[in-house]
C-alpha cells in the first residue's frame, strides 16, 4: 500500500538523527531538499533549490518555486513520487512550500 506524506520546510525545526520510520526519514529529506539553496553544499553543489524566484512576481514565484521543489525531488528523493506541490502565500510575503508525496520504496 502507498503511504501519502505532507511534507514542509518547518519539518527541520527538530530534526531528528535516527527516526523511527522509513516516512519520517523521508519527510525530513524532503524537508531539507526544500530548506537548501542550490549551490549552498559543498561536494554537493545541485542539491536544493534555485532562489531565483525570490524577487519575481508572486503569480510567477509560485509557478517557479513548484517547478524547483518537483525537479529537486525527483532527484534527490527517489523513494518518494511527488503528487502535488504548493506554496502558500502569506499576507506579509512569504511563501510556505508545501509538498504532497506518495512513498513508492524506490
Amino acid at each position: 500500500m502507498e503511504t501519502v506524506l505532507v511534507a514542509t520546510a518547518d519539518l527541520l525545526e527538530s530534526i531528528d538523527l535516527n527516526p523511527t520510520d522509513e516516512a519520517a526519514e523521508i519527510a525530513q529529506n524532503i524537508a531539507a531538499v526544500l530548506a537548501t539553496p542550490k549551490g549552498s553544499v559543498p561536494l554537493q553543489r545541485d542539491l536544493g533549490l534555485e532562489m531565483n524566484y525570490l524577487d519575481a512576481p508572486n503569480a510567477l514565484a509560485v509557478m517557479q518555486l513548484e517547478m524547483e521543489m518537483t525537479n529537486a525531488l525527483d532527484a534527490f528523493e527517489p523513494r518518494a513520487e511527488v503528487s502535488q506541490v504548493s506554496a502558500e502565500q502569506t499576507d506579509n510575503g512569504t511563501m510556505n512550500p508545501k509538498v504532497e508525496v506518495m512513498l513508492n520504496g524506490g
